[in-house]
């Protein structure tokens, strides 16, 4: 079977009018350049200070030479499969009180444990990001780092304080819409 670029340029544009807006608008912020520069500069510097390890690890977290695919792409389901098992689980506990509140606590602790995974992938990914699309991958692995850590205040909120439990569900409901 042939591929035709044509079709794949139509799939492509058919995006949302709002999702070809901002990626325009994203792509045409050159401040971003410094910032993802010097975040591509420290993973940089992270796997270089590992020396010989850093770049097995590097390659590992890349995929493509050990599985034959990029991994971040495989690695965020699992983030957004359990914050979506814990976002229901959380508000079935609130509005009916027969799911148990750790089954919501669990699922967002599973989701931590995979988006730790996926950001330290992307991040590995970004480092050999250049121009435009490093803009957008900048602006990505920044709003997905700060889901992440409200993510964490929201499991920390429901560890030390169970009155807290409320906002801290309501913090983690933030966090997966974004």
């Amino acid at each position: 079977m042939e591929i035709d670029s044509r079709r794949i340029r139509r799939l492509i544009q058919r995006r949302t009018p709002r999702g070809r807006v901002l990626d325009r608008a994203v792509r045409r912020q050159q401040w971003l350049d410094p910032v993802a520069k010097s975040t591509q500069s420290a993973v940089g510097a992270v796997y270089s200070a590992l020396g010989a390890p850093g770049q097995l690890v590097r390659d590992l977290l890349h995929g493509t030479k050990g599985l034959g695919h990029p991994l971040h792409p495989v690695l965020t389901d699992i983030p957004i499969g359990a914050w979506s098992v814990g976002v229901l689980a959380d508000w079935l506990f609130i509005a009916t009180g027969r799911v148990p509140p750790v089954a919501g606590d669990l699922a967002l602790a599973i989701g931590l444990a995979g988006a730790i995974l996926a950001v330290v992938s992307g991040y590995t990914d970004f480092h050999d990001t250049a121009g435009q699309e490093s803009r957008v991958a900048i602006v990505h692995g920044l709003t997905m780092t700060l889901v992440v850590v409200a993510d964490v205040v929201s499991l920390v909120m429901r560890l030390a304080s169970p009155g807290a439990r409320v906002g801290a569900i309501a913090l983690s409901t933030v966090a997966w819409a974004v």
